[in-house]
């Protein structure tokens, strides 16, 4: 009895093993395509509507501390009873449930977690999220509701996030002889968008950690959602989602690449000028440079930053840029 029970340990043993080391990056876009996601939720007489895809037939929605039930729900809507709770910002969670047949894809699942958050307000006028157009307004999208928001209200309050629309080499001194600080400010300005941006990379000697400000307001696309909660959530190793909407609030799909250098925590990465296209001044192609992937996959949440391999400097890629 007791061998047969060894035996089926060790069996269980290797049988995790093997499933945890064949899975590879090459899974990566198979299970991304898969990925549950909130795009949007509003809230209509104690209703609240959530938004997005991949969220299956019966799916787990928590509010902060409170379970929601969920009265209607598809593969890219639900609708679920909101209780009554105080005014404030809470985090909304979705979970999609697996059906105990597909145990033996567990492993996967593990990788691929089927869930996504959202931070969402609830107005003190009652239960309510801030529509499109307040979160427009607030992100200074001046040419989404064809109006100037005033500085004084909306920079308090967030600091917006954006990819460029335009993708370059490592030779970014080409393209603006001040580099990928002056190129974010020249997409701001294209788009209506005041303030000050710098760019999410590091020249290998200076880097985000002592070149940006390390504010202690929400992080957020021009779209409203938000990446963090402040300057220490940005640094802790992940972001709340992908930085994926530049400044003409298109999204960009998963396999865009954006030149970074940067480590999670905001330091440098490789600090040799081959390994930053010569402190991103040239695009020769045997100089590499550092770069993060946009839609980094959730058991690697770091690759938004530092993707496991490096680019050739003659490739083009995006910047990330951030208002300081």
């Amino acid at each position: 009895m007791k061998k047969n029970v060894i035996g089926l340990l060790v069996f269980l043993l290797t049988f995790f093993l093997l499933s945890n080391a064949a899975y590879s990056d090459d899974d990566d876009d198979k299970y991304r395509k898969k990925r549950l996601t909130i795009t949007s939720a509003h809230v209509e007489n104690n209703v609240i509507y959530i938004y997005g895809k991949n969220f299956g037939n019966n799916p787990y929605v928590k509010l902060g501390e409170n379970e929601l039930v969920v009265e209607t729900s598809t593969g890219d809507s639900i609708e679920a009873n909101l209780p009554d709770i105080e005014p404030g910002t809470y985090r909304l969670l979705v979970v999609k449930k697996i059906k105990r047949k597909k145990y033996k894809k567990f492993m996967k699942f593990l990788a691929y977690h089927r869930y996504d958050t959202m931070d969402i307000t609830i107005g003190a006028a009652g239960p309510g999220i801030m529509s499109d157009e307040m979160i427009a307004f607030l992100c200074g999208v001046s040419f989404r509701l064809n109006i100037s928001p005033p500085p004084e209200l909306v920079y308090p309050l967030i600091k917006r996030v954006f990819i460029t629309s335009t993708s370059y080499t490592g030779a970014l001194t080409h393209y603006n002889p001040e580099g990928a600080d002056q190129i974010c400010m020249d997409h701001a300005a294209q788009a209506g968008l005041s303030g000050t941006f710098k760019a999410w990379i590091s020249d290998g000697v200076d880097a985000p950690i002592n070149t940006f400000t390390h504010s202690d307001q929400p992080y957020v696309l021009l779209t409203g959602e938000s990446i963090a909660s402040d300057w220490d959530d940005l640094v802790d190793g992940t972001i709340l989602r992908p930085i994926n909407v530049d400044e003409n609030l298109n999204e960009w799909p998963e396999d865009t690449y954006v030149w970074t250098n940067v480590r999670p925590e905001g330091t440098v990465d490789a600090t040799e000028s081959f390994r930053t296209c010569d402190r991103w001044t040239s695009s020769i192609p045997y100089a590499q440079g550092g770069i993060g992937l946009v839609w980094a996959p959730v058991n690697r949440p770091w690759y938004w930053t530092k993707y496991h391999s490096v680019a050739d400097c003659h490739e083009s890629h995006h910047l990330y840029c951030f208002e300081q």
